[in-house]
C-alpha cells in the first residue's frame, strides 16, 4: 500500500463502511484471474479475448489486447449490424467462466457491512462471489442490471435491502441479457444517456449514489466513462459535491493516466486516489474490517450465550414469549433475543435441549399451554433437517393453542433460502405468515414482537 495510506485514512473509511455509508464500485482492474505458475494475475476480458475473438470467426492474426479490442476489429471488418451475433457469443463466453474467482472480489464479498454492491462489468464473478461468501443472496433474486431499452429494476426500500442480503446491480447491463450490455464505444453512450433519461425511475438508487461515499475499485472504464458515470451518479456539478461525500478511487496511478489523477486529485474537493492495485486494497481493506468488526471470537460468544441463558428464569413467568429454537442457531439468535430483553419482553425457552421422553418435558409443554402469551417459532436449516428435533413437539403443542386472526405462532425464516418455504411446521399454522430475520435487525425485531405481546395482553383485559 502506498505511504500516504496510514492508518488514521484505513480507521476513517472503516468506520463509513460499518455505519452502512460506503457503496463499492467494481471495475475491470478487480476481475483478474490467478493462472498460478507464479504469473501475475491476468484481466479476464485479456485471457477470454482469443476465445471470443475465435467464436466471432474474427480473421485477424494481431494480438489482442482484451475483448473489448476483439468487439472493435470485429465490428470494423463487418458490413452490417453485428451486434446480434457480437453480444450472445460474448455473453456466453461470460456465463461460461465461473472459476477462480479473483481475491479481490472475494474480499469484498465478505464484508459484511456492504450491503449494495455496483458492478460496471458484464461476468458474473462478482454474484458468484457473493453467493458463496454472503448467506441469503440469490442470484436470481439479489442481482439486477440496467437495460436501457427496458423498465430499470429497483432496488427494494432502503430499510428492507439494508437489513437482508446484499444486492448487486450492474449498471452497464450484463450477460444473463445476451441481448444488451455495454461493449463498444457506443454502447457506454447509450447506457449513460439512459441512466440519466430513466433516473426518476430509480429513485433508491439514484439516492443511495448521490448521498453515500463511493469506493471506486479499478476504474470503470476509459477516463471519459468514469467521469461522466460519477456525475450521473452524483446529480450536480463534480466540483459542487461537498467534502462530506467522498469519491474514493482506488487503481493504479499509471494506468489511470496523468488527466485523469490531476482531475481527481487536485480540480475535485470530494475525491481521493488511493495509487496502487485496486486488488491488493480491496484485499487488505478486508483484512481490517475483519479484525475491528468481522466475527468476534467464538469463545467470546459462548460465554455471552451461557450468561443469558443462566439468568433465564427456572420456570416460565406468567405470559411469557416462547422461544423455540435449534441449539445449532443460538449464536445467530443471540442478539435478537437480548433485544427482546431490552425491552423488558419476557422470554422463556428450553436450557437443557431436551430430547422426547425426558421429564423437564412437562414443564415444557405446561409453559407453552398454559403460562405464554406468544410463541416465537425459528426456522432454519436446522429445524428443517431433522423431523425428530424436540422442537417439533414444541410446535406441536403451541399449534394446539392457535386460532386464526389472532396473534400467537409467530414464525421467523432464519436461513432458508428465499425461494424455499418451511416443510415441517404444523399443518394448522400453514397460513400464518412467515417473517425473515435477514430484514430485520435486532430493534426491529423486538419491537415487532414486543407490539404483539402488547396487542395480547389487551385483549385478555378487554
Amino acid at each position: 500500500m502506498p505511504q500516504f495510506w496510514d492508518d488514521t485514512d484505513w480507521d476513517a473509511l472503516l468506520q463509513l463502511i460499518h455505519r452502512g455509508d460506503v457503496i463499492p464500485v467494481i471495475g475491470p482492474g478487480m476481475v483478474k484471474i490467478d493462472e498460478g505458475k507464479g504469473a501475475p494475475p491476468i484481466s479476464l476480458y485479456r485471457l477470454l479475448a482469443p476465445d471470443l475473438a475465435k467464436r466471432l470467426d474474427l480473421d485477424d492474426t494481431r494480438p489482442f489486447s482484451d475483448c473489448r479490442e476483439v468487439a472493435e476489429r470485429f465490428v470494423a471488418a463487418s458490413s452490417s449490424n453485428t451486434r446480434h451475433k457480437l453480444l450472445p457469443r460474448f455473453a456466453q463466453l461470460l456465463r461460461n467462466f465461473s472459476e477462480p474467482i479473483p481475491a479481490g472480489l472475494t474480499a469484498l464479498a465478505r464484508i459484511a457491512d456492504f450491503k449494495l454492491y455496483i458492478s460496471s462489468t458484464p461476468d458474473l464473478l462478482m454474484a458468484r462471489a457473493l453467493t458463496l461468501q454472503r448467506e441469503g443472496f440469490a442470484q436470481s433474486v439479489n442481482a439486477l442490471r440496467f437495460k436501457p431499452k427496458a423498465g430499470p429494476p429497483e432496488l427494494r426500500d432502503v430499510q428492507t435491502w439494508r437489513h437482508g442480503p446484499p444486492t448487486l446491480f450492474h449498471i452497464l447491463g450484463d450477460c444473463t441479457q445476451p441481448d444488451d450490455f455495454a461493449v463498444l464505444e457506443e454502447d457506454y453512450i447509450e447506457y449513460i444517456i439512459a441512466l440519466i433519461e430513466k433516473r426518476s425511475m430509480l429513485p433508491v438508487l439514484t439516492t443511495q449514489l448521490r448521498e453515500q461515499n463511493l469506493l471506486l475499485l479499478g476504474a470503470p472504464s476509459e477516463d471519459w466513462v468514469v467521469r461522466f458515470l460519477l456525475r450521473v451518479a452524483r446529480c450536480e456539478r463534480l466540483s459542487d459535491v461537498p467534502d462530506r461525500r467522498v469519491t474514493y478511487l482506488a487503481d493504479c496511478a499509471d494506468k489511470l493516466g496523468a488527466p485523469m489523477v490531476f482531475f481527481f486529485d487536485k480540480l475535485l474537493r470530494s475525491t481521493r486516489v488511493i495509487d496502487g492495485s485496486p486488488i491488493e486494497f480491496a484485499v487488505e481493506l478486508e483484512a481490517r474490517w475483519r479484525s475491528q468488526y468481522g466475527e468476534p471470537d467464538p469463545a467470546t460468544v459462548q460465554s455471552e450465550i451461557d450468561a443469558f441463558i443462566d439468568n433465564l428464569p427456572d420456570e416460565a413467568p406468567p405470559s411469557c414469549v416462547f422461544i423455540s429454537y435449534s441449539r445449532d442457531d443460538i449464536a445467530r439468535l443471540l442478539p435478537y433475543l437480548q433485544a427482546l430483553r431490552s425491552v423488558h419482553v419476557p422470554i422463556w425457552f428450553d436450557k437443557k435441549g431436551l430430547h422426547a421422553g425426558d421429564t423437564y418435558s412437562q414443564e415444557i409443554e405446561r409453559a407453552i399451554k398454559e403460562r405464554s402469551a406468544l410463541f416465537c417459532a425459528f426456522v432454519s436449516r436446522a429445524t428443517e433437517a431433522d423431523g425428530t428435533r424436540y422442537v417439533h413437539r414444541e410446535r406441536a403443542w403451541a399449534a394446539e393453542r392457535h386460532v386464526s386472526g389472532r396473534h400467537y405462532y409467530l414464525p421467523f425464516i432464519v436461513d432458508l433460502p428465499l425461494s424455499e418455504m418451511p416443510r415441517r411446521e404444523p399443518d394448522r399454522v400453514a397460513t400464518v405468515h412467515y417473517d425473515r430475520l435477514s430484514l430485520m435487525d435486532p430493534a426491529h425485531f423486538a419491537e415487532h414482537v414486543r407490539l404483539r405481546l402488547a396487542d395480547k395482553r389487551s385483549q385478555a383485559h378487554g
